[in-house]
C-alpha cells in the first residue's frame, strides 16, 4: 500500500547524500549550510556580514545591528538556481518548484509572524496542514505538482491523463478567508489599511509610524544638539552618538512637534486609510 507523502512540518526526514536527519520544513537550509556551502549566500547590505544559509539570521543581524527592519538581506540564489536544483534532487528526491529563486523577498506572515518566502506554501503546511497538490486515485500528496504527476505515471498508468488535484483551488473559500488574515493585500480596487502606496511594503498596524520615519521622511527628527548628526527615528542613536563623540556633553533635540504637519502629511499619503495618527506621534514626544 502506498504511504502518502504528507509531512507535519517538525516531522524528521533523511538526506540520501549524508544521512542526517533533519526537519521536514528545515530541508532548504540543510541544503543549503551542509552541501551548496556557498559562503555568502545570504548578505547584509549594509555590511560584510553573510551566511551560507538561515536568511532570517542575516535579517535578525540587519535589524539589530542597522537599526533597520525593512531591509531584507540581499540573496544570491537566482544566480545559484540549478545547482540549489540539482543538491534537493540528491538529497531528498525533490523538485522544490516554489524555489526561493522565484521570491527572495522574505514576507511576515501576520498570524503567527514567522517570514517566509513562498506564502501559499506556508498557508497549506502551517495553517491548513494540507499539501499544495494531491492524487485523485489516492492519498498521495506532495507540495510540488511534478512529484504528483510523476506519481500517477508510475502508480496509475490507465490514467495519464488525469491531473493532479490543487488543494488551494478545492479548499479556495478557507485557503482565501486564511490569506486574507495573513498576508493583507489588495481587495477589489481598496487598498490594505497596512500597505504603504509609496513603497508597496507591508506592515503590522504598530510599525508604520516608525517606516514612514525610517523611509519617508529622513529628516532631523531627532537633532544632536552639538553637530549635524540627526537619526529620523532613533532617538538612542543620537543619544549613544553624545555619549561617544561629545563626552556626553550633547543631548538629544527632539523636534518632532516642529514637523508635526510633514509627518502626518507623508502618513497619510503612505497609508491613506490610518486614522489617529496624531496620537501616535505624541507618544514619541
Amino acid at each position: 500500500m502506498l504511504t502518502s507523502e504528507i509531512y507535519q512540518p517538525d516531522q524528521t526526514i533523511t538526506c540520501a547524500e549524508c544521512g542526517m536527519e533533519t526537519r521536514h520544513d528545515k530541508r532548504q537550509d540543510h541544503v543549503f549550510f551542509c552541501h551548496l556551502k556557498e559562503r555568502r549566500l545570504f548578505e547584509c547590505p549594509f555590511c560584510d556580514f553573510a551566511l551560507p544559509a538561515f536568511s532570517t539570521v542575516v535579517h535578525r543581524h540587519i535589524i539589530k545591528i542597522h537599526g533597520d527592519d525593512t531591509t531584507r538581506p540581499r540573496s544570491r540564489i537566482s544566480e545559484l538556481s540549478e545547482k540549489i536544483a540539482e543538491w534537493n534532487m540528491k538529497c531528498f528526491k525533490w523538485t522544490n518548484e516554489h524555489l526561493q529563486s522565484t521570491n527572495t523577498d522574505l514576507t511576515t506572515c501576520h498570524n503567527c509572524e514567522k517570514e517566509v518566502v513562498n506564502p501559499y506554501r506556508h498557508i497549506a503546511e502551517v495553517h491548513m496542514k494540507i499539501n499544495l497538490h494531491e492524487c485523485p486515485h489516492c492519498s498521495y500528496g506532495s507540495y510540488g505538482g511534478r512529484a504528483v504527476k510523476n506519481h500517477i505515471s508510475r502508480y496509475h498508468p490507465d490514467d495519464l491523463n488525469c491531473k493532479p488535484l490543487d488543494n488551494l483551488v478545492v479548499h479556495r473559500e478557507e485557503f482565501t478567508a486564511i490569506h486574507n488574515e495573513c498576508f493583507p493585500r489588495r481587495r477589489g480596487n481598496k487598498i490594505a489599511p497596512n500597505k504603504c502606496t509609496a513603497c508597496g511594503k507591508i506592515f503590522r498596524r504598530r510599525e508604520r509610524l516608525d517606516h514612514v520615519l525610517k523611509k519617508h521622511i529622513l529628516k532631523p527628527i531627532y537633532q544632536c544638539s552639538r553637530c549635524p548628526f540627526f537619526s529620523s527615528y532613533d532617538k538612542k542613536r543620537v543619544i549613544i552618538h553624545g555619549k561617544e563623540q561629545h563626552d556626553g556633553k550633547a543631548v538629544a533635540l527632539n523636534n518632532m512637534e516642529s514637523m508635526k504637519e510633514i509627518i502626518e502629511r507623508v502618513c497619510t499619503e503612505c497609508f491613506p486609510d490610518w486614522t489617529e495618527i496624531d496620537k501616535e506621534i505624541k507618544q514619541l514626544q
